[in-house]
């Protein structure tokens, strides 16, 4: 594998590199929907717990949950651990 000398790369780019942004409607959240707290962090709620599973460590265990989230972008669920 070759590797590049640090002189090579520029830290600019040419205008003709850009690309026209092209929005995904599917991803629109409706701003009636937003909810932010007093420090204007965005709130998410948690919807369903889908699934329980106990992680086991070297010398404890751990309980996760699958939990799905109301308007989280990208993956529509995360695994937490359980409070």
């Amino acid at each position: 594998m070759k590797v590049w000398k640090r002189k090579q790369i520029h830290s600019t780019f040419h205008v003709s590199l850009l690309r026209k942004f092209l929005a995904d409607e599917t991803a629109h959240i409706p701003l009636d929907d937003i909810q932010v707290d007093e420090s204007l962090n965005y709130v998410e709620r948690p919807v369903a717990v889908l699934d329980r599973k106990v992680k086991r460590l070297r010398n404890k265990e751990i309980g996760i949950v699958k939990v799905q989230w109301q308007h989280r972008k990208g993956s529509e669920w995360t695994w937490e651990a359980e409070t």
